[in-house]
């Protein structure tokens, strides 16, 4: 019976402490960001409120709208937009404070929960948070990632995924967007193919037949050139001194010869 009791005074407790968060703010006081270089921003603010939302919003909003000190709105765009229309004068707002990176964590943690979310979007919010968390926290790239994944309830790929789609043509992140092309056919249709590795280069033939097939093989080669040299000093149609002057190897080229003829 006591555990009970201290069980239901701490449960009052943190309820009542949570009421004191939460304040009432008149919808003039707010301001929605519009400015597509504001880390808040989020093309979600443009789209147009469902009418039944509206409808639902004349009863009143509960869950609280989040809000800077100043009054930006950093999660609950489309539950202001909807008080707007339904002609309330106030709603419940919750204060959040701290640096860019955590308002925008606030933010991209309610937009998570959401599953109207497009592929696109997802890409675009992680987008933000991982460059966010990386500037004001100084972390690496692969923390940031690691981070995001924990907001989104993911796994680190699926938000390398997501960041690889920001990557890909315009058009095809358009399709994506609509739902027309899927993200990882969209991925996978547009990997870049490895490319081949490059042939190992010849080596250097040696010995008499050695040289026979590579003239055969390329008679206008520099190689081909100084074994010609070198058959017509081996036939006395040309002196050593002009081999010697084409060939730098000369006495190499003349022993590889002759233990050639000797086998």
């Amino acid at each position: 019976m006591r555990s009970s009791r201290t069980f239901k005074t701490f449960s009052g407790f943190r309820a009542s402490a949570q009421r004191r968060f939460l304040v009432k703010k008149k919808l003039t006081e707010l301001t929605l960001v519009t400015d597509p270089d504001h880390p808040l921003y989020e093309e979600r603010v443009h789209r147009k409120i469902p009418r039944e939302q509206v409808e639902t919003a004349k009863l009143g909003i509960e869950n609280p709208i989040l809000i800077t000190e100043d009054g930006l709105i950093v999660a609950g765009r489309q539950r202001y937009k909807a008080a707007v229309e339904a002609g309330l004068e106030e709603v419940p707002v919750r204060v959040v404070s701290g640096s860019m990176a955590n308002l925008v964590r606030h933010s991209i943690t309610e937009n998570a929960l959401r599953t109207d979310l497009t592929p696109l979007e997802k890409s675009q919010n992680a987008d933000k948070l991982v460059k966010i968390l990386q500037r004001e926290t100084g972390c690496k790239r692969g923390q940031a990632i690691k981070k995001t994944a924990q907001v989104f309830g993911v796994t680190q790929q699926a938000v390398r995924d997501w960041l690889r789609l920001l990557t890909l043509p315009e058009k095809v992140q358009q399709k994506v967007h609509e739902g027309s092309l899927g993200l990882y056919k969209a991925l996978d249709a547009t990997r870049e193919k490895k490319e081949p590795k490059p042939k190992p280069k010849p080596k250097a033939p040696r010995g008499h037949k050695a040289l026979v097939e590579a003239v055969a093989n390329d008679p206008g080669s520099p190689l081909a050139e100084r074994y010609m040299v070198l058959l017509q000093w081996a036939l006395g149609q040309a002196t050593e001194q002009e081999a010697r002057r084409k060939i730098p190897n000369l006495g190499k080229a003349i022993d590889a010869v002759r233990r050639e003829e000797e086998e």
